[in-house]
């Protein structure tokens, strides 16, 4: 072989290695943004977890209900009477999210929370007038005339 030759393969290899360290180092970095990605999740569910227990442990303990009175009852309906104002504005509040996506329970959540609206909008929705129904239409009133005539040959007398 001649010295030209050996320097051309000697250049093919040395950019064969750097083409296979680049790869490396490519793999490398796609591995470790993989692992902080799947960390992050890991965290997300961590917390998402100890959310759920923390609020699950408030729903199991007991809860002392005050004394009730109808005096205090009165208030609180003249209260709610002057500030009735619609919680959600739209019903598809709600349904909008999909029902796939199913996190701890979410779906048991908002069928609770349809519940609740359901329950709020029978109980907190002005009562509706009731019309008598507008007829559109009038009713075609025939006239019948008369046929007689005093004078003349069409008269029936």
């Amino acid at each position: 072989m001649s010295a030209r030759s050996r320097c051309y393969c000697s250049k093919t290899i040395k950019l064969l290695q750097a083409l296979a360290n680049n790869n490396k180092n490519q793999l490398q970095q796609a591995q470790r943004q993989q692992e902080l990605a799947l960390r992050d999740l890991q965290q997300i569910r961590l917390n998402e977890l100890k959310k759920r227990e923390e609020y699950l442990a408030t729903l199991s303990k007991p809860v002392k209900l005050p004394k009730i009175n109808k005096k205090i009852l009165n208030s609180e309906v003249v209260g709610l009477e002057l500030q009735v104002k619609p919680i959600f504005k739209n019903r598809n509040d709600i349904n909008n999210i999909s029902s796939t996506e199913d996190n701890y329970g979410t779906i048991f959540m908002r069928e609770i929370g349809q519940a609740l609206l359901y329950e709020y909008n029978m109980y907190h929705q002005l009562p509706k007038q009731e019309s008598s129904p507008l007829s559109t239409e009038k009713s075609i009133k025939s006239k019948r005339q008369r046929d007689f005539h005093k004078k003349g040959p069409k008269s029936r007398w």
